[in-house]
């Protein structure tokens, strides 16, 4: 995550997936990070590369930068084209 957004994310915890449904679950694992006191969720699955490092396969931090923009635009589209 500091490397993908150029951020100091910290780590908070990362435990190994048991929701996803998928046969090989020790190959993914759920973690949550923090920044600025904000917390996100992060998926991680082994790398296909070296099977003994991490990769960020899902996490949800963008949302925080696209919400806002979509919903503004959304917004001004919507209502331009009720009027």
């Amino acid at each position: 995550m500091n490397s993908k957004y150029n951020q100091d994310f910290e780590l908070l915890s990362c435990e190994p997936s048991k929701d996803w449904g998928i046969e090989n679950q020790e190959s993914y694992a759920n973690a949550e990070v923090s920044l600025k006191d904000d917390k996100y969720l992060v998926r991680l699955s082994l790398s296909k590369d070296d099977k003994s490092d991490w990769e960020v396969y899902l996490d949800d931090y963008m949302n925080t930068i696209a919400d806002p923009f979509f919903k503004k635009n959304m917004d001004n589209i919507l209502h331009t084209n009720l009027i």
